[in-house]
C-alpha cells in the first residue's frame, strides 16, 4: 500500500504542476466517435470512461499479424500468452481474471461459456483484417453488458465501406516459416455499402513443436432503405489450427512428455440490425445476432513426476460445442441539445456441450442452456465542460435471481484543458456451462461472480496540443470468485480479491514528424482466503513508443515493453512460483514505393532477448518479417 500510496501522489503533483491554459494555436486532434461506452455513439472528449481507442491508421501502420501483437503494449492490459505465437492467449484488465473480459466483433460477445477456460477469449484466433477501429474499456461494464463483464470490454469494430470502390492486397513473410495475404474490398453504391475481405496467416516451429495457422472471410453490408430507415448484416468465420506445450505443463524447458497439444477452432459470427429514425430526435433500433464455436482437443497427460505422482494430470480428448443467440430491441432519443436518454431489451440464449474422454478410459460429458433476459437504461448529459451518464440493466434467467448492475461517471473540465473523470459501476458473471455441469468438477449451487469498482482520474493537454498527460486511480473488488476445492474435488464459491492501482499515461509530439509516448502501471492485489497471489498479474507494468516520419514516404516506430516478475505454477516444477522479468523491444518500419504500394517491415525482440513469460515457456527470440502492401481507391 505505501507504493501504491507514493506513485499515486507522485502522479498527481505531475499532472497538476504541468497545468496550463489552452492556446488558440493548440494541434487540433480528431476526436473519434466511440460506441462501447455508451448505449449511443458518442465523441471519446465527452466520456468518462478509461478508454482507450486504436484507428484504422495505427492498426496498419503497426506491423502486427493478429491481435495481441497489437495489444501487447497498450496500457492497462496484462496479455497472457501461453507459449509462441498462436498459441492461447488472454486479455486481463485491471488484475481481473481473464474470463472478466467481455470480447466482442461490432457488439457481439464472443465468450465461450462450454470451455474449461470459464468463457475466457483466446485472442490469437482474431485476426486483425478488415478492422475499422478497436475500443477497450477499463471497468465494470455490466450495466450495459450484463454476464461476464465485470473487468471490462473489448470491442472490435469491422470496416464499412465508403466512397468509392477500394482495393487493399498485402502478402509477408519472414523467419520460423512465417507467411500470410490479406485482401479486402469495400465501397459504396449509392444507398448500398459493402466491405468483404479476408486473410491468412501459419508461421511453423518456433521452439518446439509449435506451429499455428489462422483464416478468416470476413462480409459487412448496408443499405439505406429510405431516408430514414436502414439495415445492416455482419458476417464472419475463422478457423484456427495450433499446436504446443499444454498450459501447466512446464513447456519445453520442464514437461516431461514430449507430445504436443493439437487444437482446432472454427467460429462463426452474424448479425443483423434494422434502424429507424423518428423525427429528428428518435432512433428505434432491432436487431438479432448469434456465435457458433466449435473446438476439437487433443491434449496430452502432464506428469509431474515418472512414475506419476498425485499433480499429475490425465490426457484429455474430445470436442465442445458453444452457441449463443440474441434479440435486442433499442430506443434512443434526444431529449435537449445536451441530454440523451436509451431503454434497450435483450433476450439471450446459449446452449454448449461437451464430450471428453479423459486418459483414454474416462468419459467426461455434459450439455447445457440458459435463457436469459434484461432490460436496461441510460441518461446521458454532455455539455461543454460537464458531462454525465447513469445507468442500469437487470439481468433475470433460469437459475439465477434478478442481477441489478447500475453504473454512473461524471467528466468535468473544471479547468481550461485540465479534465476530471471519475466511473462507478457494478459486474456480475454467471457461472459458465462448465462450472455449473461437469461430471467431475461442476457444481449446480453455485453462485454468479460479482465486482463493484470505481476509477478517478484527470487528462491535461498542455498548450499546442503537443504534450498530453493522464494519471488514473482504480479499484476493485471481486466477490463470491469460483475456486476449486481439493477436499470436495469440485469448483465452489469462496475466494475474494481486491485489485487496486494507478494508470500513468504521456504523450509528447515536439514536431510534426516525431512523437514519443510512454506508459507505466503499478497494480496492488489482495487474495483473500488463499495463500496465493495472482497468476502473471505482474506489480510493474510499463512501456515507451516513439515515431518518427522523416520523409512523405518513410516512417519509422519503436515500442518497449517492460513486464515485472510474475507469480506462475507448473505442474513439474512445484518448487519454482516465480518467474521473471522482462523487457523486449520491437521495431517497425514503412516506406511508399509508388502511389499505390508500401514496402514494411516489423522485427518483434529486436535485442534478442531470452526471457519467459510462463516458467519453462521461453520466447522464440528475434522474429523478423516482411512485406509489401497494395492499395487502390477510385
Amino acid at each position: 500500500m505505501k507504493n501504491l500510496s507514493i506513485v499515486l501522489f507522485l502522479a498527481l503533483c505531475f499532472t497538476w504542476s504541468a497545468g496550463a491554459t489552452q492556446s488558440e494555436d493548440e494541434v487540433a486532434s480528431p476526436d473519434p466517435v466511440v460506441v462501447t461506452v455508451s448505449a449511443a455513439a458518442v465523441p471519446l472528449s465527452v466520456t468518462s470512461a478509461s478508454i482507450t481507442v486504436i484507428r484504422r491508421e495505427e492498426i496498419e501502420s503497426s506491423g502486427a499479424e493478429t491481435l495481441p501483437d497489437l495489444l501487447r503494449t497498450l496500457p492497462g492490459l496484462d496479455v497472457i500468452q501461453n507459449g509462441s505465437r498462436g498459441s492461447l492467449t488472454t486479455v486481463a484488465i485491471r488484475g481481473a481474471e481473464e474470463n472478466f473480459t467481455v470480447v466482442m466483433i461490432d457488439g457481439i460477445p464472443l465468450n465461450d461459456q462450454s470451455s474449461s477456460m470459464g468463457g475466457a477469449v483466446d485472442i490469437s484466433s482474431l485476426s486483425l483484417a478488415s478492422i475499422e477501429q478497436i475500443e477497450i474499456v477499463r471497468g465494470p461494464m455490466s450495466a450495459l453488458y450484463g454476464s461476464e463483464a465485470l473487468g471490462g470490454v473489448l470491442n472490435i469494430i469491422t470496416r464499412r465501406g465508403e466512397g468509392g470502390p477500394s482495393v487493399r492486397i498485402q502478402g509477408q513473410g519472414g523467419n520460423f516459416g512465417s507467411g500470410g495475404v490479406e485482401a479486402a474490398l469495400s465501397g459504396r453504391n449509392g444507398r448500398f455499402d459493402y466491405s468483404i475481405g479476408g486473410s491468412y496467416f501459419g508461421i511453423s516451429e518456433q521452439v518446439e513443436n509449435d506451429d499455428s495457422s489462422l483464416g478468416t472471410i470476413q462480409l459487412r453490408t448496408g443499405w439505406a432503405l429510405a431516408d430514414h430507415s436502414s439495415l445492416g448484416f455482419s458476417l464472419r468465420y475463422a478457423e484456427q489450427e495450433n499446436s504446443g506445450f499444454p498450459q501447466n505443463g512446464g513447456g519445453a524447458d520442464y514437461s516431461i512428455l514430449r507430445d504436443p497439444q493439437r487444437i482446432l477452432s472454427d467460429d462463426l459470427i452474424f448479425g443483423a440490425q434494422l434502424e429507424q429514425k423518428v423525427g429528428d430526435k428518435g432512433i428505434l433500433g432491432v436487431g438479432f445476432d448469434s456465435f457458433n464455436r466449435d473446438q476439437d482437443s487433443n491434449i496430452p497427460a502432464i506428469l509431474d513426476a515418472i512414475p506419476p505422482g498425485e499433480g499429475s494430470l490425465p490426457s484429455r480428448v474430445g470436442t465442445t460445442e458453444f452457441s449463443r443467440h440474441r434479440v435486442s430491441a433499442d430506443a434512443s432519443w434526444q431529449l435537449s441539445n445536451e441530454l440523451t436518454g436509451t431503454v434497450s431489451g435483450r433476450f439471450i440464449r446459449e446452449t454448449g456441450r461437451s464430450d471428453f474422454m479423459l486418459a483414454d478410459f474416462l468419459q467426461s460429458q455434459f450439455s447445457d442452456e440458459r435463457n436469459t433476459g434484461a432490460v436496461g437504461g441510460e441518461i446521458v448529459y454532455a455539455g461543454r465542460s460537464f458531462s454525465a451518464f447513469v445507468g442500469a440493466r437487470v439481468d433475470k434467467g433460469q437459475g439465477f435471481g434478478g442481477e441489478v448492475s447500475p453504473r454512473l461517471g461524471v467528466s468535468w473540465e473544471f479547468i481550461p484543458s485540465l479534465q476530471l473523470k471519475s466511473n462507478y459501476g457494478k459486474g456480475f458473471k454467471l457461472p459458465s456451462f462448465f462450472a455449473y455441469s461437469d461430471p467431475l468438477v461442476g457444481n449446480s449451487e453455485l453462485r454468479p461472480e460479482r465486482s463493484r469498482g470505481f476509477d478517478i482520474g484527470l487528462e491535461h493537454v498542455l498548450p499546442g496540443g503537443r504534450v498530453s498527460l493522464e494519471v488514473t486511480y482504480f479499484r476493485n473488488s471481486f466477490r463470491d470468485l469460483i475456486d476449486f476445492s481439493p477436499e470436495l474435488f469440485q469448483l465452489v464459491n469462496r475466494k475474494e480479491t481486491m485489485t487496486q492501482g494507478v494508470e500513468l499515461e504521456g504523450r509528447f509530439q515536439p514536431a510534426d514528424s516525431f512523437w514519443i509516448a510512454g506508459h507505466v502501471r503499478y497494480l496492488d492485489f489482495d487474495v483473500r482466503s488463499s495463500e496465493e497471489p495472482l497468476r502473471n498479474r505482474p506489480r510493474w507494468r510499463g512501456g515507451l513508443s516513439m515515431g518518427w516520419k522523416p520523409s512523405e514516404r518513410a516512417s519509422l516506430s519503436l515500442d518497449s515493453l517492460w513486464v515485472g516478475p510474475r507469480f506462475d505454477y507448473q505442474v513439474p516444477v512445484p518448487d519454482r512460483d516465480v518467474v521473471g522479468g522482462y523487457a523486449t523491444t520491437n521495431l517497425v518500419g514503412r516506406y511508399l514505393l509508388t502511389a499505390n504500394l508500401t514496402a514494411f517491415v516489423r522485427v518483434d525482440n529486436l535485442l534478442n532477448r531470452s526471457y519467459h513469460e510462463f516458467i519453462g515457456f521461453p520466447d522464440p527470440g528475434l522474429y523478423a518479417r516482411g512485406g509489401v502492401e497494395f492499395t487502390w481507391n477510385k
